[in-house]
């Protein structure tokens, strides 16, 4: 694992990741999977400056990650699914803070979209080098 440049951070981020899930309270929500929108942003130690994918936090596994998430069983709550993304990318020991935007697409009232949004951070003198 890179160790990271002190003091030195950058922005990673995943827009508009459409991705179908089961989740919602509803009655019609139950019956299949829905269309939901996945907005990550992270904050990322910078580590190494090789021009190696070793050296960084990989979008290919964050998309693993929240792929991995839909696949999941039937989950009731926005909220819940949202913290496990949180959770999943603040597991990446270059992540120090994390926000999650989570939307559900399918019809709902007039709105073009619902949903929630979580942030969250690496607990004070949790290593980010993973040791």
């Amino acid at each position: 694992m890179p160790k990271p440049v002190e003091g030195k951070t950058y922005r990673l981020f995943i827009r508009d990741f459409i991705v179908p899930m089961r989740i919602g309270i509803h009655p019609r929500e139950q019956q299949r999977a829905q269309r939901v929108r996945v907005n990550l942003d992270l904050e990322v130690a910078r580590g190494s400056r090789d021009d190696r994918i070793e050296t960084v936090v990989s979008y290919d596994d964050l998309i693993a990650g929240i792929e991995a998430i839909a696949r999941q069983k039937h989950v009731a709550l926005a909220e819940t699914v949202a913290d496990r993304i949180l959770g999943m990318a603040l597991e990446f020991p270059l992540v120090t803070r994390a926000t999650v935007r989570l939307e559900k697409l399918e019809p709902y009232g007039l709105a073009e979209s619902v949903g929630v949004e979580i942030e969250g951070h690496r607990p004070a003198g949790k290593p980010t080098t993973g040791s």
